[in-house]
């Protein structure tokens, strides 16, 4: 009675048991993984209701592999790799070993061919090795179990994926084979742990590798980059997933946004900026740019942004109007009047220093003084040195009405600085300096005067996400014109960048935005050598000053250029290039697609040794979409961008 009794309870405390377990599965979800239609397990396939899978078992591999040797077997197409991992017992290890040596010994004693008898010597060598390591360094021995699982529609087309698998697998030393009626344990292979499955009764045999060389082999060393907020960009040389976000901010190896994308044409880089554009748009981040070859036309009207000739056709912008361009500090985004009205003075200095080259720094320091003269007689500034009382002018962001025109300038110049200048009894020279700003003004009201005589016309477009300029009517110019009316778009854009930045801030201080929603502002400068004047340093130091200044507006600058010597010169003065490796240093993301060789040490100099020798060698090397990107000081590695067929419609024109 008390053995019936012992029974029963058993029964139902295994009964139990299994109600437990079948309660904490949840069924729900296995009903919607299951298999539909259920599964047949014939001799060499399981048979599906949507086709047929088979497992290609690895039971012999090369005793010699390379580093990494497991990526060759693990990272495939179109095929699920399981790798099952026991440790084996020290002790049946070395018993084993033994019977193995005796064995190689005698084989060694019985063969006649010198060939034969030196492996079996090999071998005991291996052996005694293995035996070392496991007894005297305490080497552990693992037993692995490699299983390869393929599918397909139809039986033929299995057979053909098995076939080429099989021979590719051969060819680097791995000998496979499908194990007849034994379907139904290589499927619970993908579900059960090793020792679960040699408590079958079919035979699992694995193969024994010392745990040094199974993680020499390690099969998941892959590059990648999985920014939280990341967009999809493509997938490293080494199958690794991009997900990439400009604006991510780690607070140590990144932190700031700015970009540089070098390339010869047609190998990517116009697409990739397009990417960086449409992810900027898809974050309802604000956007401005200048598009000279008519690239972003087409995009810029498919996402309903404006699109302004910077040639006067349908708009003009004052060079004489005084942008916000300055904060009081990195906490107080309040416009900071004085830095930008200095800063505006710089500016036009920089003007017309490149619309006439033969300006020294004396008549550029002349030019200047007269220009802070003329704002004091139009109202707009004040003649002190305290800057309490120049910051009340609030000079800086008024109504474009507000401000004089080119005309002003040179009636001001003509009669009143005359003037004064001639109570200050002048020298000749300075009478000449005098004169040479004369000539020069008056010649871009005769020659230019539609660009550079008029108040700002071009619409308000403040509020606007997507604004581009095109520059393809200023080719037609000279050069220097060309760069003139680029620096005071980007005055302009400096103005809108400070705008956005105050609202942001004080929206993130105030808990009402999260970092990862915070509207951004990005400026794109394609051909960028065009801004970047590598023979003018005051040119390469206002770009370094709106790089240091757009952080703070939670704006970031991308540049683009066909090759890295366009902008960096060897014969350039060491302060100028200095100066232009500042505005590399400034970027903390930087993208090469294929440059020349004799680029690749230039880069290196720019960058530091942020590349290793093989990515160096890559460079000249890439193919269409491939590129090298460095996100910091230490981290470098080689990608191809994923463009599908939708974006290659969209993005037409340049590559």
């Amino acid at each position: 009675m008390e053995r019936t009794m012992k029974k029963s309870k058993a029964l139902q405390a295994e009964v139990n048991k299994k109600e437990n377990i079948a309660e904490a599965y949840n069924k729900a979800f296995m009903a919607e993984i299951q298999p539909k239609g259920g599964l047949v397990f014939e001799d060499k396939y399981v048979k599906k209701a949507d086709g047929y899978e088979t497992c290609l078992h690895v039971y012999d591999m090369k005793t010699t592999q390379n580093t990494f040797w497991l990526n060759q077997l693990m990272q495939r197409d179109e095929v699920i790799a399981v790798m099952d991992v026991l440790t084996a017992e020290r002790d049946d290890i070395l018993k084993t070993i033994d019977r193995s040596i005796d064995e190689f010994y005698a084989r060694a004693l019985e063969e006649k061919s010198n060939i034969e008898q030196l492996e079996s010597q090999m071998s005991i060598s291996t052996l005694q090795r293995v035996a070392n390591e496991i007894s005297q360094r305490g080497e552990s021995i693992k037993i692995v179990v490699n299983r390869l699982y393929l599918s397909a529609a139809t039986r033929e087309g299995l057979d053909k994926k098995i076939n080429r698998l099989k021979g590719e697998l051969t060819g680097l030393g791995y000998k496979t084979t499908i194990l007849l009626t034994g379907m139904k344990e290589e499927w619970d292979g993908l579900f059960l742990p090793l020792d679960k499955q040699m408590e079958s009764n079919f035979t699992i045999n694995g193969k024994y590798i010392p745990a040094r060389s199974l993680g020499g082999g390690y099969p998941f060393h892959h590059k990648s980059l999985e920014d939280p907020y990341g967009m999809y960009l493509g997938r490293t040389s080494t199958n690794g997933v991009v997900l990439f976000d400009r604006y991510m901010n780690d607070n140590r190896n990144r932190k700031y946004s700015h970009t540089f994308l070098f390339g010869q044409m047609r190998y990517g880089k116009s697409t990739l900026l397009k990417k960086l554009f449409e992810d900027d748009y898809n974050r309802d981040n604000f956007i401005r740019g200048f598009d000279k070859a008519g690239d972003f036309e087409e995009v810029v009207a498919d996402k309903g942004g404006a699109y302004i000739d910077l040639a006067g056709k349908n708009g003009r912008i004052n060079w004489l109007e005084v942008f916000s361009t300055a904060t009081r500090s990195e906490k107080d985004l309040s416009v900071d009047h004085v830095a930008s009205f200095h800063q505006h003075i710089a500016k036009c200095k920089l003007m017309i220093g490149m619309l006439n080259s033969d300006f020294t720094e004396t008549d550029l320091n002349e030019f200047g003084r007269m220009l802070a003269a003329f704002y004091v007689d139009y109202g707009l500034w004040v003649d002190t040195n305290e800057p309490e009382a120049q910051q009340q002018t609030a000079i800086a962001g008024r109504p474009s009405a507000d401000y004089p025109i080119l005309i002003d300038l040179l009636a001001f110049m003509t009669q009143k600085y005359q003037q004064v200048i001639e109570r200050e009894a002048p020298t000749p020279a300075r009478r000449v300096r005098i004169e040479k700003i004369r000539n020069t003004l008056d010649s871009m009201l005769q020659e230019n005067g539609n660009i550079f005589n008029g108040r700002t016309t071009v619409p308000n477009v403040q509020d606007e996400q997507v604004v581009f300029y095109d520059i393809s009517s200023l080719q037609s110019l000279s050069s220097n014109v060309f760069r003139a009316q680029l620096y005071t778009a980007i005055s302009m854009i400096w103005n809108d960048a400070l705008r956005n930045g105050r609202k942001m801030k004080q929206l993130y201080e105030n808990n009402q935005v999260e970092w990862a929603h915070i509207r951004r502002f990005s400026v794109y400068l394609d051909e960028c050598h065009n801004v970047i004047n590598p023979d003018n340093k005051a040119s390469v130091d206002y770009i370094i000053q709106f790089q240091r200044e757009m952080p703070k507006f939670f704006g970031s600058v991308l540049f683009a250029t066909q090759t890295i010597d366009s902008i960096l010169k060897s014969n350039l003065a060491n302060d100028t290039n200095e100066a232009l490796k500042t505005i590399f240093a400034l970027c903390q993301y930087k993208f090469f697609f294929r440059l020349d060789h004799s680029e690749v040490d230039t880069v290196q100099r720019v960058i530091g040794d942020v590349l290793t020798d093989s990515l160096k060698g890559e460079i000249p090397k890439l193919q269409q979409g491939e590129t090298v990107l460095t996100t910091g000081a230490t981290e470098a590695f080689k990608m191809k961008v994923f463009v599908s067929q939708e974006e290659v419609d969209r993005f037409k024109g340049g590559n």
